[in-house]
């Protein structure tokens, strides 16, 4: 019961039929499905399991990380904090080695100073290169998560 539930529900129902798409039923693939899994949403694992694993696929840029979606402008360019997303939401799913593949492609293409950029460019450069809080917090989160799993 509660406000959770409802939540719950109404994501299933206005975004599931669709496939969990940028606009419900349309738009393609979506970053925002990284954020309706574990650990801040629970209980549409089995609902979104399909989206969020397609999304992986649709969204990846040249260089190896991700677009906020499908249909986003190209140019090639890899968003920093949608693949540190896909990072946490990996991570809270227990898929360790989805979380460390993204969280090692960020890693990879940090700043000559060592800052995670906002972007990468197709040819794997870093790109507005200033650093943003809240990739690097998706990071840390991500990387407390695989902590916890730990035995």
């Amino acid at each position: 019961g509660g406000w959770a539930a409802n939540y719950r529900e109404a994501l299933i129902a206005d975004f599931g039929p669709g496939g969990f798409q940028r606009y419900g039923g349309a738009g393609g693939s979506d970053a925002a499905v990284a954020l309706a899994q574990p650990p801040l949403v629970t209980g549409l694992e089995e609902a979104s399991a399909q989206a969020f694993t397609q999304a992986q696929v649709d969204l990846v840029r040249p260089a190896g990380g991700l677009a906020p979606g499908a249909k986003w402008r190209d140019g090639g360019i890899s968003w920093t904090p949608e693949t540190a997303m896909f990072a946490f939401a990996a991570a809270g799913l227990g898929d360790t080695a989805s979380a460390e593949r993204w969280l090692n492609w960020l890693n990879e293409h940090r700043t000559a100073a060592g800052a995670l950029p906002e972007k990468v460019t197709a040819e794997g450069a870093p790109a507005s290169v200033a650093p943003l809080a809240w990739t690097c917090s998706l990071v840390i989160l991500a990387l407390a998560e695989l902590r916890s799993h730990q035995p």
